[in-house]
């Protein structure tokens, strides 16, 4: 007796999960990433990239990644960027204030061999009323 009500529970529960299964949407799509980067593309695509020109890449404009220099190594990498003779030079750092003498004057060097530096700021304070920033924080490097 309690073989066939455990095997009548087993065949129940069998019977009802494989329906809680037949009614899920079955979403293959997300399964498929080549179909989805396929979706997008054309033949006329590859057309137009064959009559297209390359285009010339600006070498006037230089990017330096100063990844996780110091501030006297910056100052160093200034003073070769300044060998070249660039019109301008743009520093993306944001320092808030001086640290070290050393590291702060070999910076300070590297900025004046630099004829023209353009630092980052910073924009704080936003007042919703007047719509404008109440502050602008300059980078210190000096």
């Amino acid at each position: 007796m309690k073989l066939l009500r455990d095997t009548l529970l087993i065949t129940l529960s069998m019977f009802i999960l494989m329906w809680s299964f037949s009614n899920l949407p079955l979403q293959f799509e997300t399964f498929n990433p080549i179909q989805n980067v396929l979706k997008d593309f054309d033949i006329t695509d590859i057309t137009f990239s064959q009559f297209k020109k390359e285009p010339k890449l600006d070498d006037k404009i230089v990017v330096v990644n100063i990844g996780k220099l110091d501030r006297g190594e910056i100052g160093q990498l200034l003073e070769k960027i300044a060998e070249q003779q660039p019109k301008v030079v743009g520093i993306d750092v944001f320092f808030k204030k001086l640290r070290d003498d050393k590291g702060d004057t070999l910076l300070q060097n590297g900025i004046k061999a630099c004829k023209n530096v353009v630092f980052v700021s910073k924009l704080e304070g936003y007042n919703e009323k007047k719509q404008q920033y109440d502050t602008l924080t300059k980078s210190n490097a000096f």
